[in-house]
């Protein structure tokens, strides 16, 4: 399991599509060599979300999800949509998934939906999350009548 790629890669995904409830199901991540694959996410219970990386030019699924593991793609698009939803994340064994302590936080299980691969993550809601604000602008007396100091 590549982590170290996985935490550079995430600020490089696109999310393509949502659910009803908000959540991220289709999500773009860079490859190598100037591919992008598509990775889909599934959850199917609240303990597990099922991960699918496919090609999207190709059709193909990533070859990195083959072979018993999950590929960096896979693990990116997951950090991606927990932070996106205001949540930190540990990806990396069961072990230290289970040593993570504070705040109201559960066990997530990635599993990839062709090969087998398994991660085990921590997601817990972060302090400070992010919100969203919303600065209007409206035309009025202010901005009609005001002169700068170019306006001679």
């Amino acid at each position: 399991m590549n982590l170290k790629s996985a935490k550079n890669a995430q600020e490089f995904c696109h999310i393509c599509d949502r659910d009803a409830q908000g959540r991220p199901t289709a999500i773009q991540v860079p490859g190598h060599e100037g591919h992008r694959y598509e990775v889909r996410l599934e959850r199917p219970d609240k303990k597990c979300i099922m991960v699918q990386c496919v090609d999207p030019d190709e059709g193909a699924p990533c070859p990195g999800c083959q072979h018993g593991k999950l590929c960096y793609h896979a693990l990116a698009a997951a950090m991606r949509s927990a932070s996106d939803l205001g949540y930190l994340h540990v990806c990396q064994s069961y072990d230290s998934a289970m040593s993570v302590e504070g705040g109201d936080s559960r066990l997530i299980i990635l599993k990839a939906k062709v090969g087998g691969g398994v991660a085990y993550c921590r997601f817990y809601l972060h302090k400070k999350k992010r919100r969203k604000i919303v600065v209007q602008v409206k035309q009025g007396v202010l901005f009609d009548q005001s002169t700068g100091p170019y306006d001679k």
